[in-house]
């Protein structure tokens, strides 16, 4: 088994036990592992995912943004929740939901404070909810937040 794996199957323990309050912060970690955002010493880094993850267009120095999940952790710990709840929790659905779901980028401060006076900054717009198609730009996008590589 593999660190991502390992990271995996906390999240799916966390959210089997229902711990909620705990399944946010194997997010990150099983995020470097699955993109190789690893310190030399194969540890997830936070600051190898700043340097490598899409940037705000806004963005002059790396250093200076901050990282941010897409998609609120606590929108992905309700997700998460609604698989438990309908009986279809597993380590694969997880994955998947992941896999769709979970991505981060770096963003300005200001922006962040943007998301902030929003009300965005742990929840997505309302219309999201209601959309099957439920994007993951969603709130960067109605932030004004555009991405570049």
């Amino acid at each position: 088994m593999n660190d991502n794996q390992l990271e995996l199957q906390h999240i799916y323990l966390e959210a089997n036990f229902q711990r909620w309050h705990s399944i946010s912060r194997f997010f990150l970690p099983y995020y470097c592992y699955q993109n190789g955002f690893v310190t030399s010493q194969g540890k997830p880094s936070w600051e190898v995912a700043r340097e490598r993850c899409s940037a705000s267009s806004n963005l002059a120095r790396r250093k200076d943004g901050v990282l941010v999940p897409m998609l609120p952790e606590e929108v992905l710990v309700g997700q998460i929740k609604a698989l438990e709840r309908d009986g279809e929790l597993t380590v694969e659905a997880i994955s998947e939901l992941l896999e769709r779901q979970l991505h981060y980028v770096v963003i300005t401060r200001s922006e962040l404070g943007t998301l902030k006076k929003l009300g965005l900054e742990k929840s997505m717009p309302k219309e999201w909810y209601q959309s099957k198609q439920q994007p993951t730009s969603a709130r960067l996008d109605t932030a004004g937040i555009t991405l570049s590589q």
